[in-house]
């Protein structure tokens, strides 16, 4: 993030304030601070200010429209860990064995 004050000394100075608490401003760097949940949360509307060190202070925002995409956190699981099938050695090619 590039928050620019024409200001010298102590007015000049920015700070950034951000409207979410998964994500701060450090170094004018957006980051991501706590883990986000694509199940609770698929998109954020997350507004950034930067303010002066006047007093009172003057600020400007921006606003982001973040989107969090799923990822693949669980595997497939069987409903039960083992079953058994009796069959004849005569069965038909292609019969069906087990149906869930």
């Amino acid at each position: 993030l590039n928050c620019i004050d024409g200001d010298l000394g102590v007015f000049g100075e920015i700070q950034y304030a951000v409207s979410n608490n998964n994500f701060a401003v450090a170094n004018g760097l957006l980051q991501v601070i706590n883990p986000l949940d694509f199940e609770s949360t698929e998109v954020l509307v997350l507004t950034v200010t930067c303010l002066d060190g006047g007093s009172p202070p003057k600020s400007d925002s921006v606003t982001f429209l973040i989107t969090v995409l799923p990822v693949n956190e669980f595997p497939p699981e069987f409903a039960m860990a083992t079953d058994s099938v009796i069959i004849t050695e005569n069965i038909r090619i292609a019969s069906t064995i087990y149906r869930a």
